[in-house]
């Protein structure tokens, strides 16, 4: 007598705990958080993945529950549920990867055809081929449902495919590398486009890119774009030749210029960051001062002439090192006139710069 029913609750504990199985099978991750995705889909809780399938779950009991009382079994719902589950399935396809390899030079080292961790495209088609399982049997020969069934996911992957085509101008950064020296930065973009100034600034000013002075790592930026969507996937700077340039762009923090040219241009040849304005700095002191003073001196030298006591607009990068040199001060004042003695010639030419530049207070 119980029989029927408790076959019916074990289908629909199997159709609930099919996409978990899956997901943890495959390592998936959990929607909010770093778990296993089988934990994560298993509860519908509103802090768990699972609560997102409840909507197509409901939706597939209502209708078998209509198809085992015979009140509703209309030819075509296997199939279109045939269909939408196959679309779900689709959806996961990783059309970035495939586009890239479609369309541009990119290789993958691993397989171009991958699933993105998409739980609710998952649940859909879990849930759908449930359903047309359970209700294509008992079904007259099939007819033109059946025919149409791949139509929606072909119009997934239909749409997906030429929607990259038609999409206009692509811009796709890398994470950026930096430079041989510290203060210059530089980011690989791939794009489809030829080099037009305005498009490619646009882009940039519009947050491709960090501008140098919101960004505590560069004070000088050299943007890269090339066509070759490989080196970019890659991070491939070294082999980077200027035949694979489209454009390139520079910005620059002591001024926050911004310019770009086609083909390529070297960023950092004809400006010196602060870095570098300080080792030049160092080596011009006479050779003959001990080595913490040169040091101090040149690194102080290029603070001529910098307020310190306003909030900058430019040249952060600059002032931050004089207010470092001036936080600093007391301690290596202290420290000099122990090594070299309070009254040495040295120790006061380090104070008279101090003084000049403001340091002492």
């Amino acid at each position: 007598m119980h029989k029927p029913r408790t076959l019916a609750i074990a289908l629909g504990v199997l159709i609930w705990v099919t996409p978990a199985i899956i997901g943890g099978a495959f390592g998936w991750r959990s929607v909010w958080g770093n778990h296993n995705a089988f934990v994560d889909y298993l509860f519908p809780l509103p802090f768990s993945g699972g609560i997102l399938h409840l909507p197509s779950f409901l939706l597939v009991l209502f209708a078998l529950l209509l198809w085992r009382d015979g009140r509703s079994r209309p030819a075509w719902l296997p199939w279109l549920a045939a269909g939408v589950g196959l679309a779900g399935l689709a959806s996961m396809i990783d059309f970035e990867r495939l586009n890239a390899w479609l369309f541009t030079d990119y290789q993958p080292d691993a397989s171009v055809l991958q699933l993105n961790q998409d739980p609710k495209a998952l649940f859909i088609a879990s849930d759908c081929l449930w359903l047309t399982a359970l209700t294509l049997r008992g079904l007259p020969k099939p007819r033109w449902q059946a025919a149409a069934t791949p139509l929606l996911p072909l119009l997934v992957i239909t749409t997906n495919v030429v929607g990259y085509q038609a999409q206009g101008p692509i811009f796709e950064r890398h994470a950026g590398q930096a430079a041989d020296l510290r203060g210059d930065f530089r980011y690989l973009v791939y794009t489809n486009q030829e080099y037009e100034a305005k498009l490619f600034e646009d882009w940039l000013v519009n947050g491709g890119v960090t501008p140098p002075w919101l960004d505590a790592n560069a004070e000088h930026v050299a943007v890269l774009f090339t066509n070759s969507k490989q080196r970019v996937e890659r991070g491939d700077y070294a082999v980077l030749g200027a035949s694979d340039i489209v454009a390139t762009a520079c910005w620059y923090e002591e001024d926050r210029k911004l310019t770009s040219t086609a083909a390529f241009y070297a960023c950092f040849d004809d400006r010196q960051n602060t870095v570098e304005r300080s080792k030049a700095a160092i080596v011009a002191q006479p050779a003959s001062l001990p080595d913490d003073i040169r040091r101090w001196l040149g690194g102080a030298s290029i603070c001529q002439g910098v307020d310190l006591d306003v909030r900058p607009e430019f040249n952060l990068a600059l002032v931050d090192h004089c207010r470092t040199l001036r936080r600093r001060y007391p301690q290596e004042i202290l420290a000099m006139k122990r090594r070299h003695g309070r009254d040495a010639r040295v120790v006061r030419r380090v104070q008279q710069q101090a003084q000049r530049l403001k340091f002492e207070r």
